[in-house]
């Protein structure tokens, strides 16, 4: 009888872990979009990429991985004085950016766009939700201010923790959060959730198997994980748009960002019903409106 009963709680030890590596890869590992489904999720993009300029670069992460980005300046034969870096979401890479490029050449900005570790160009196999990425993003621009008098930076639902995490260098001139995931652990219980239709306590149990996971491969913590909590104490401006029928990362979360960060200019832009990839498709034209106007405030 003994045996039975351990025989199944073994069994069932074993059938959570299975569950908890599932999610963790599914999270953090899973196959990332190729340039080809990329193209077809953002029309317009193949043509504008192989049209378009660039300057490639690559760095060395502070543990030893290459990563890759590309530098779009408006003009070739003359250099603009301020940059924006663009930060892709999960299983993207930088052509998911590339939307973005001629909005903010018409603002005055050169662009450079980053592949994320683990994503496009970059090395790297886990996608640690800021807690890595931050300190790519900061070589990246250690590597370019040099070369521009101000920097700000855009960053799309996973880059968008990422841009929040770095919040706290206050040589930025503003961060722009597009459906950005301000706490790692509710945003990937939502996303773990609607992917295998679990009902609420089911999430919250997948997302503790999924932390031991994320601890022993990934060498971050879920729970720890809080780039908006960063953000909020900084006094770099921050812009936070987000999509009201997003079900990836919820409304509430650019809402609660923007309630508690400190400083001024802050602003909240809900998009009624737009999802959490369709926000720039959806109004571009009110999109470009917004940001410029967000710029110039900014700016006075």
């Amino acid at each position: 009888m003994l045996g039975i009963v351990l025989g199944g709680v073994l069994g069932l030890a074993v059938l959570l872990l299975a569950c908890g590596y599932y999610s963790f890869y599914l999270t953090t590992m899973v196959k990332r979009r190729t340039d080809e489904e990329l193209y077809q999720l953002y029309p317009g993009t193949a043509d504008f990429y192989q049209r378009t300029a660039k300057t490639a670069k690559r760095i060395m992460s502070h543990d030893g991985l290459q990563l890759y980005g590309e530098l779009y300046q408006q003009s070739q034969e003359v250099k603009a004085d301020q940059l924006v870096i663009l930060v892709h979401g999960y299983k993207n890479n930088r052509l998911a950016s590339m939307q973005y490029i001629p909005m903010f050449w018409q603002l005055g900005y050169d662009v450079f766009v980053v592949d994320q570790r683990s994503h496009g160009k970059s090395e790297g196999k886990i996608a640690t939700y800021g807690n890595c990425e931050k300190q790519d993003l900061l070589a990246w621009i250690n590597q370019l201010q040099s070369e521009y008098h101000r920097i700000g930076l855009h960053g799309h639902s996973m880059g968008g923790a990422t841009v929040l995490a770095v919040a706290q260098y206050e040589k930025l001139a503003f961060i722009i959060s597009e459906a950005g995931l301000t706490q790692a652990a509710q945003g990937v219980q939502t996303y773990v959730q609607n992917r295998l239709h679990l009902p609420n306590w089911a999430g919250e149990i997948m997302i503790a198997l999924t932390n031991i996971f994320t601890i022993l491969l990934g060498k971050f913590s879920l729970y720890r994980t809080n780039p908006g909590s960063v953000a909020s104490q900084s006094t770099v401006p921050i812009l936070a748009i987000h999509g009201t029928a997003d079900e990836s990362v919820p409304v509430w979360m650019s809402e609660q960002l923007i309630a508690d960060k400190i400083g001024e200019y802050n602003q909240l832009w809900r998009i009624d019903g737009g999802t959490h990839k369709d926000l720039y498709q959806k109004q571009p034209g009110e999109y470009n409106r917004i940001i410029e106007t967000f710029l110039q405030q900014i700016s006075k």
